[in-house]
């Protein structure tokens, strides 16, 4: 299986070797299945040589492509719709490692594709690779220019034997720079929340990564006074010890002049935030801001916000409190959208800091710098001091314990019944306020056992016994195999 919940995802000499990259922009475009595809990057060192053969493969296939070099996932998402394309194409990894990239693909609407059209496309992949094609061998016209031959975007090496994957340069399709790429999205998403952020001082952590190049110019025509940190798009730096799943970076850097602090991911989809003295806004903590400032503006329908197994018993207590049910899903901002999209909600993420806004049909993937700057006016209009965020609510301690388990064995141990009676008994001494949540990572090579309860030591308890059990069934298995 190549789609996992949030694309296709590896170590990037991956996709050279497997010419999937090639493939995947041939299966998108296949038999006129898209004519026209905005393609977009985060830094990372891998993303153009990638971004290279995808459009080779769109334009093999006839579609004419948008190219928009660097930009955040949502940029993608918002100028599929704005440009009338049939899919948008990003290259990246999100928050995983820089070694890492990855394909994810939105479709007309700017959603994810759903599992169907994934398998689709998946099916196609699998058929070019099952069936050879007549490719011709040689350098494209910049490779003869240069006398260069590809390399792997990771450690330098040329690629040769079996992994070298030479293709010509395309007569198919046609493909455009979009250079007012940027002002599109802003005029987008600063129609849907006139942000006025005049006199707030912010701090942004752009992690190297795709939001070095939009966010904060985006705050600071938004009037804010803006500290832009980890602002270059340096691919050996993204994610590495900063940005939104390293968030003490931020955390160190905060002042007691700050109003508040932004976190982004690698493609920016994602955003956590921290207060001035330190206190970290998780996503149920941003989504519980934003359920108050929707329902103060009229807009929170069915009054309900969609969240995930993820997401923490103190903030569904802290919803249940103002009348507000809360919508469980698998993990994965997808199963959110689609939920969302099913039943007419306008609101809605991940404890993760994925963050869905669909207040009038758009949004459809999670958008890190409009989630950021709606909870930036929304602390700002109902008069929130960022000291008082804390104690908005009371989460529960939640802690995740990740184990080293590849496909295949994550899976059969997640499911392994004399295991999951364990758990179920750790689960029961919790009472009815706490639980454990077992899942295979769709992302990485690990095993996820999530345990949450009212005490920090239950929890510690709970990881103590299922840790040991479960990594002994790893081994095992890792053993067998």
């Amino acid at each position: 299986m190549l789609f996992g919940t949030d694309g296709i995802r590896g170590v990037a000499s991956y996709f050279f070797k497997k010419k999937l990259a090639y493939y995947a922009g041939k299966a998108a475009a296949y038999d006129g299945a898209a004519k026209k595809v905005v393609v977009g990057r985060d830094t990372r060192e891998s993303g153009q040589a990638i971004e290279d053969e995808l459009i080779r493969g769109l334009a093999d296939g006839g579609a004419a492509v948008y190219r928009l070099g660097i930009a955040p996932t949502m940029t993608v998402a918002e100028l599929v719709r704005d440009t009338g394309a049939d899919y948008g194409i990003v290259i990246s990894a999100s928050h995983n490692p820089p070694e890492y990239n990855g394909i994810k693909i939105f479709g007309a609407t700017g959603e994810k594709l759903s599992e169907d059209e994934e398998n689709e496309i998946e099916s196609r992949i699998l058929d070019f690779w099952n069936t050879p094609q007549c490719e011709i061998s040689g350098n494209t016209p910049q490779d003869e220019a240069s006398g260069n031959t590809p390399q792997d975007g990771i450690n330098g090496n040329t690629l040769v034997g079996d992994d070298a994957f030479i293709v010509p340069y395309p007569k198919k399709g046609e493909i455009s720079e979009l250079f007012d790429a940027r002002e599109r999205y802003r005029e987008r998403i600063f129609a849907r929340f006139k942000p006025d952020l005049r006199g707030c001082n912010i701090k942004l952590d752009c992690c190297f990564g795709a939001c070095s190049v939009y966010a904060p110019e985006i705050f600071r025509a938004a009037g804010a006074n803006v500290t832009a940190l980890n602002a270059k798009c340096d691919g050996k730096r993204i994610n590495v010890g900063c940005g939104s799943t390293n968030i003490g970076y931020l955390k160190a850097h905060m002042s007691n002049s700050d109003f508040i602090g932004c976190a982004f991911d690698g493609d920016g989809d994602r955003m956590l935030a921290v207060t001035p003295d330190g206190f970290v806004a998780d996503g149920d903590s941003i989504l519980y801001v934003l359920t108050l400032y929707f329902r103060r503006l009229g807009i929170l329908k069915h009054n309900a916000v969609v969240g995930t197994q993820m997401s923490n018993l103190g903030f569904e207590r802290a919803l249940n409190e103002l009348g507000v049910e809360l919508i469980r899903t698998n993990v994965g901002d997808k199963y959110v959208i689609e939920k969302m999209k099913e039943c007419g909600y306008v609101l809605g993420g991940e404890t993760s800091g994925h963050i869905i806004l669909n207040e009038n049909g758009g949004g459809g993937t999670g958008d890190g710098i409009l989630a950021a700057l709606t909870y930036a006016k929304a602390l700002k209009s109902m008069l929130i001091y960022p000291y008082e965020i804390a104690s908005l609510y009371r989460a529960y301690p939640q802690k995740t314990l990740n184990l080293r388990a590849p496909v295949g064995i994550k899976e059969k141990v997640a499911g392994d019944g004399s295991l999951n009676a364990l758990r179920e008994l750790c689960e029961e001494s919790m009472g009815s306020r706490g639980r454990i949540l077992i899942r295979p990572s769709g992302t990485e090579d690990k095993l996820r056992i999530t345990a949450e309860a009212e005490t920090e030591k239950a929890v510690d308890d709970a990881l103590e016994i299922l840790g040991e059990e479960y990594g002994k069934a790893i081994e095992k298995l890792r053993v067998e195999s």
